[in-house]
């Protein structure tokens, strides 16, 4: 690990870490954590130690430690452990990246490096030194990636503070097993000291601010259907058989997104109701005598509704390309 990638919180508080022993760092720890944490540190301690910590948690009975004592330990032992989990996972990464790489094949790498990516930046935060309203001031995604690789009960921590569409939108981000897990530790009563609970959101939002940008790499199909829209329809049957033949798979998802519902607006009278007449009469949800159907009909479900727009959307594309219609 390297030690020069990890700033401790002694030095942003500016408290010199020789200030206080190993001892009397996690006494102060100790104390903030409360008799039920003590105990169990004692259970595994070496005896002698045990005995010097609890002479220390007995010295702050009478003089105990400042607020700015306790925010550098706090702070210190926080970074370090999210330091020390950065670390682990980027390793991990690593190897799973290395693993994939040797897997693939060069055609599949080729297409992966000619898939398109957008780039969605954030706007900067300027802190108000209130963490709870500067993490529900971030964008989910940026919280998301914050916690990513903390321990669920702690990520449970981060999103009990954030409102509900905004913690729903950063749950989409985490995984499926770590999502899962801090689902059953929201459920619970949290008893974290209301100092550690700060001084983690306060983490969180100041890595949280280091994500400037998400980049998505956006769906081949789509970006090849809106291509195909925008060529001649002889230009398209003669280019469809041709990526069938290089890849099947793509060509069907693409075939799946080339014709929209909105487009029954583009066929004249005529071939409306060739379109209408190649679906059940219960489904005729298109254009103006669809949309008063829609406004009148009782008692249809979104389901339904989009059911009917797909038969519609299918009967559109077979009569498109069979030559019986003509979209303007």
């Amino acid at each position: 690990m390297d030690g020069a990638s990890y700033k401790p919180a002694s030095i942003e508080y500016g408290i010199s870490m020789g200030a206080f022993t190993t001892d009397e760092r996690m006494a102060l720890l100790l104390n903030v954590l409360g008799d039920e944490a003590t105990e169990v540190a004692f259970d595994s301690m070496n005896p002698d130690r045990a005995t010097s910590i609890k002479g220390i948690l007995d010295d702050f009975k009478l003089d105990p430690p400042t607020s700015d004592e306790i925010e550098y330990v706090i702070g210190d032992f926080n970074q370090y452990f999210r330091f020390a989990l950065q670390e682990m996972g980027t390793t991990l990464k690593a190897s799973e990246d290395d693993a994939e790489d040797g897997e693939q094949g060069e055609e599949e790498q080729s297409k992966e490096n000619a898939k398109k990516q957008t780039i969605t930046y954030f706007p900067k935060l300027e802190p108000s030194g209130d963490p709870i309203a500067d993490l529900n001031a971030l964008d989910p995604y940026q919280v998301a990636t914050a916690i990513g690789t903390d321990h669920p009960k702690t990520v449970a921590m981060v999103l009990r503070h954030m409102e509900t569409k905004l913690a729903a939108s950063a749950m989409e981000f985490i995984s499926d097993e770590v999502r899962s897990e801090v689902i059953v530790f929201i459920s619970q009563e949290s008893t974290v000291p209301a100092a550690i609970v700060n001084q983690v959101l306060k983490s969180t939002v100041a890595k949280a601010m280091t994500v400037e940008f998400r980049e998505e790499k956006a769906d081949p199909a789509q970006v090849m259907a809106e291509l195909m829209r925008s060529l001649p329809k002889e230009m398209r049957v003669e280019l469809m058989p041709k990526l069938e033949a290089s890849d099947e798979k793509l060509a069907s998802e693409v075939k799946a997104k080339l014709y929209l519902f909105e487009d029954v607006m583009r066929l004249d009278d005529r071939d409306i109701q060739k379109v209408l007449g190649e679906v059940e009469s219960d489904s005729l949800i298109a254009r103006e005598s669809i949309a008063e159907e829609m406004q009148y009909k009782e008692g249809v479900s979104d389901e339904e509704i989009e059911e009917a727009r797909s038969q519609v959307v299918v009967a559109l594309a077979k009569l498109d390309e069979s030559g019986e219609i003509k979209l303007q």
